[in-house]
């Protein structure tokens, strides 16, 4: 049964988010540094588990589907581009979190002003 993610949510301090993500899902830090721990996979008899770190503007393409963690070490905000990513090259992916920085950025300039 497929599971549908948020646009995007806001996580408090220490606060962590538990989600089913499928490949090729890109999860954007919009505001604050976040980890990421990642599905656990099997490599010969030991147990591994891959965590990212996403300072404020960072992305990140999951490689892998499964259950993963997003802990936030501030108050945080995280967005995530949906699994039709998938279907497009590198360079699409990339100027969709691009523009979704860009964006982050005006807005934290007209609070500025």
């Amino acid at each position: 049964m497929p599971h549908s993610i948020p646009a995007s949510t806001s996580l408090r301090s220490g606060q962590s988010l538990h989600l089913h993500v499928s490949r090729g899902v890109v999860i954007v830090a919009m505001r604050g540094d976040l980890t990421i721990a990642a599905a656990p996979s099997w490599l010969g008899e030991q147990l591994l588990q891959q965590r990212f770190f996403l300072n404020e503007g960072c992305a990140h393409l999951m490689a892998d589907s499964g259950w993963i963690a997003i802990a936030a070490h501030a108050d945080a905000e995280v967005a995530f581009a949906s699994e039709h990513y998938r279907r497009h090259s590198l360079a699409q992916v990339l100027r969709a979190v691009l523009a979704a920085t860009r964006q982050l950025v005006v807005k934290r300039f007209l609070e500025r002003t």
